[in-house]
């Protein structure tokens, strides 16, 4: 992952001076010269090297011309305060650079079935999921499952989990992540409106660099917190199986 952000960066610094040296006009020269000095200033000073790939997007922005000089250093300032009081989440991202949480572990003389079975105590335990509320065919080695966690008053991460088994491995799939916010009934005027409850991807906050300053936090708080579950999850489940015998053992 680190790789892939470095990678971006690179793509981004080649972009500003391809446009810097395409350019006809001498002043303009030195201007896109000048945003790139403070490009690399953002991007050694302003920014952690997690939020790479928002960094990047900034940059392309700039010089595709959709954000104008000073519009680019002043979310690059706001950017660092919001990333001083809100860390940005290590997310894992696949060979697109999109976030993907998909992970094969082995479990060294595990069976198949002793794995299925661990897997469903652990969510019964977890979750107080048992068989008749998730998907599960001991045959196909395939438990599917769906969860959700408290961000706020009104806003809960969800997403959808597939374990696939087979002896001695296990893939954990991550899917459909998003999150519900429900707003509370309401009058306008004489009529009712009632209570309703609004589901929204994730993949829609991202680059969450050119959203609305003002919910920069929030959406941080909902990808920090799904981030967060999902890394719990994995090393629970990991740890219960590896652990099984040795706790039942007596």
């Amino acid at each position: 992952m680190v790789f892939e952000f470095l990678k971006l960066e690179f793509i981004a610094i080649k972009m500003i001076i391809a446009r810097v040296i395409a350019s006809d006009n001498q002043i303009n020269i030195i201007m896109r010269i000048h945003a790139l000095l403070i490009a690399l200033l953002i991007g050694s000073e302003l920014f952690g090297q997690s939020d790479s790939i928002e960094k990047a997007i900034l940059y392309q922005k700039y010089f595709a011309e959709e954000v104008s000089l000073d519009d680019f250093r002043q979310i690059g300032l706001k950017w660092n305060q919001t990333l001083a009081a809100t860390k940005y989440p290590d997310l894992p991202l696949n060979d697109l650079g999109e976030v993907q949480y998909s992970y094969i572990t082995d479990f060294q003389d595990i069976s198949k079935e002793k794995l299925f079975n661990r897997s469903l105590e652990w969510l019964a335990i977890s979750y107080g999921l048992f068989p008749a509320y998730l998907y599960s065919n001991p045959e196909d080695g395939k438990i599917i499952f769906t969860n959700s966690l408290y961000i706020n008053y009104n806003t809960a991460g969800t997403f959808t989990c597939i374990l696939s088994i087979k002896d001695e491995k296990i893939l954990m799939d991550f899917i459909n992540i998003g999150y519900q916010v429900t707003s509370k009934g309401y009058y306008s005027g004489d009529y009712w409106v009632p209570e309703a409850t609004n589901h929204y991807t994730t993949d829609k906050l991202f680059p969450i660099i050119l959203q609305d300053s003002g919910r920069w936090s929030y959406y941080l708080r909902i990808v920090t917190a799904i981030n967060d579950q999902i890394t719990k999850d994995l090393e629970s489940l990991n740890d219960y199986i590896v652990k099984y015998d040795v706790r039942y053992l007596f």
